[in-house]
């Protein structure tokens, strides 16, 4: 991971970019972490953001809309035919997986970090 600290007045931000072998994630679900911490009155508001990188995100975004594009023709072809046939349904799959693949490969790869963060806070 490449960290970044950006100091402002109020909150501070850490910003951890996950950078392996040649530039790039070891790990295409490795989040990008964006943690602020800020002082509030009596105690410490420490507030975590994990997302998909870009890249990432931009892949997924076209994987989704290019399967919806072919579920639109074939989805319009059963309302005018009224025959259901299984074709109709491949990329509406496709889209189901797509999403669950970045939904739950962002969850499963955030709850490690999460732990590590965690840990070093509670070091602190």
């Amino acid at each position: 991971y490449e960290k970044e600290i950006i100091q402002r007045e109020e909150p501070m931000v850490l910003r951890f970019t996950p950078k392996g072998e040649f530039g790039m994630a070891y790990n295409s679900f490795a989040p990008r972490i964006e943690i602020r911490i800020s002082a509030e009155e009596e105690r410490t508001k420490i507030q975590i953001k994990m997302e998909l990188m870009k890249f990432v995100r931009s892949f997924v975004v076209v994987w989704l809309t290019a399967a919806f594009l072919f579920f639109l023709p074939m989805l319009a072809s059963v309302i005018k035919g009224g025959q259901l046939d299984m074709p109709v349904f491949i990329p509406l799959i496709m889209m189901v997986f797509g999403y669950s693949l970045a939904h739950f490969g962002l969850r499963f790869s955030a709850k490690d970090k999460l732990r590590e963060i965690k840990k070093k806070i509670e070091q602190l």
